[in-house]
């Protein structure tokens, strides 16, 4: 398996990530690549809970999983970063979701951190839409 690289140097000293957290972000650099933990469905990614994270906007962007690909133009819920990852850190991802018949799904913010060598992601932005039919997964 050929597993492609994505470095992107991180400055987090400045950023409040999150309602939930005291903790300011880590002062420190990271460096991503791909996660190449299991995809997310769209089910999933519907189902992750919903955080008001203050200033998700100015996040950098997410480096999407390993092969993730762009059908319609817009990335999907198996471009989530999940599995294992290295540093510490927030990024900020926009994922289209797939619906069952031919309404268009939300596209939907997400925040994901890179904590204690772990993705996961939190709902922060989302579209207001909805899929009639319900996800395709």
């Amino acid at each position: 398996m050929t597993v492609r690289k994505a470095r992107h140097t991180l400055p987090f000293a400045a950023l409040a990530l999150g309602a939930c957290s005291s903790e300011p972000a880590p002062p420190a650099t990271t460096h991503w690549v791909c996660a190449d933990g299991p995809r997310m469905t769209n089910s999933q990614a519907l189902a992750l809970p919903y955080e008001d994270v203050v200033g998700a906007g100015a996040l950098p962007k997410c480096t999407p999983s390993c092969g993730a690909d762009v059908p319609s133009g817009n990335l999907q819920a198996r471009a989530l970063p999940t599995g294992t990852c290295e540093g510490e850190g927030a990024c900020a991802i926009g994922i289209a979701i797939q619906c069952k018949g031919t309404t268009p799904g939300p596209l939907n913010g997400y925040v994901c951190r890179c904590s204690e060598r772990r993705w996961s992601c939190v709902l922060a932005q989302p579209s207001g839409s909805m899929c009639a039919g319900g996800p395709v997964d």
